[in-house]
């Protein structure tokens, strides 16, 4: 099992700086760092490096996004660790608006984050791991997620993480997860306990916030799993409650970064039933992954379903249900 998690957001992005949103793989949605934002992945990590042995990270995962790929770059230098690509940590993408040339359908669909394969080319030999040293756990539905639905994602991509790394690394105690604003805020919800209710949870202004996580870029923050009582076992990320809940031991640290916290963002800014264009009913994408991947994760995961179920874990949300196995 996981003790440690450490989840970080990406660097400062380019189109905070323009409306420049296509960047080195030509694919939309997908926009590189900036000078500064490449300065913040260094001093992140410098401050990994910084750390005790027993404290680093054995176990580097990303969001395949070119921006989080390159804020993982400089700790998978520092700490000689290759960046694992999993999908399930990819941009929140909220539902497709309906067009209105088909006002009865989605509008299109939202990108998939980029394969391996695309990004490869582009990064020093041997930074990303093989795909079949981290087969991909989740993808999220490319018709976007409301925000039950994200939380639920969150939720349910955190479990299948423990679950892959007691499969494939069961060596591994502290991982690093490296994703966007939205999704990091479900994440540390799931892992403390307070979502995927919390975000309509009410503050004086109206806006909906719920428990807050911060998500400035590059910002750090770790959760550590409680150690045991004398008569509870270990339990399982989807298994926690708020007595098993991981500790929320670091929210959005910025004490590594020069300019300190940058670009914060909440649930707040958006009003709840918030869509968001697809990219055309004609437009097909080739990075989307085939449907005998899809088949065959299916199958793997529910069998990994029924395995922890009888472990004592609890089964996803049924919000989770949008999500692609």
């Amino acid at each position: 099992m996981l003790d440690t998690i450490y989840i970080v957001r990406h660097g400062f992005r380019m189109n905070w700086h323009g409306n420049i949103t296509l960047g080195m793989l030509g694919r939309p949605r997908d926009p590189v760092l900036t000078a500064h934002g490449l300065d913040q992945a260094a001093e992140l990590a410098t401050h990994f490096l910084s750390l005790p042995p027993e404290s680093r990270p054995q176990l580097i995962l990303s969001s395949p996004y070119y921006r989080t790929v390159q804020t993982s770059l400089p700790t998978s230098k520092a700490l000689a660790l290759p960046i694992h690509l999993e999908p399930g940590l990819a941009e929140w993408f909220p539902p497709v608006e309906a067009s209105t040339s088909d006002p009865e359908g989605t509008g299109g669909i939202h990108p998939y984050p980029p394969t391996r394969d695309l990004l490869e080319p582009y990064f020093p030999p041997d930074a990303l791991a093989p795909t079949h040293a981290w087969p991909p756990v989740l993808y999220a539905h490319p018709e976007g997620e409301d925000v039950p639905e994200l939380h639920a994602r969150a939720a349910q991509v955190l479990r299948r993480i423990e679950r892959q790394c007691e499969l494939l690394f069961p060596e591994v105690r502290r991982v690093l997860l490296v994703s966007h604003a939205a999704t990091i805020i479900a994440m540390g919800r799931a892992l403390v306990c307070k979502g995927p209710g919390a975000p309509w949870e009410q503050q004086e202004g109206g806006n909906a916030v719920g428990y807050h996580v911060g998500a400035g870029t590059c910002s750090l923050s770790q959760y550590d799993r409680r150690p045991p009582s004398s008569s509870a076992s270990r339990m399982r990320i989807g298994d926690l409650d708020p007595s098993t809940a991981f500790t929320h031991t670091l929210n959005a640290s910025c004490d590594h970064l020069a300019s300190g916290s940058e670009r914060e963002w909440n649930f707040g800014h958006l009003p709840h039933n918030v869509t968001e264009r697809g990219m055309g009913l004609d437009w097909d994408d080739d990075q989307a992954p085939p449907k005998a991947d899809l088949d065959q994760q299916q199958a793997h995961w529910t069998e990994q379903e029924r395995i922890m179920a009888q472990h004592g874990a609890s089964s996803p949300s049924s919000a989770a249900d949008k999500t692609r196995l």
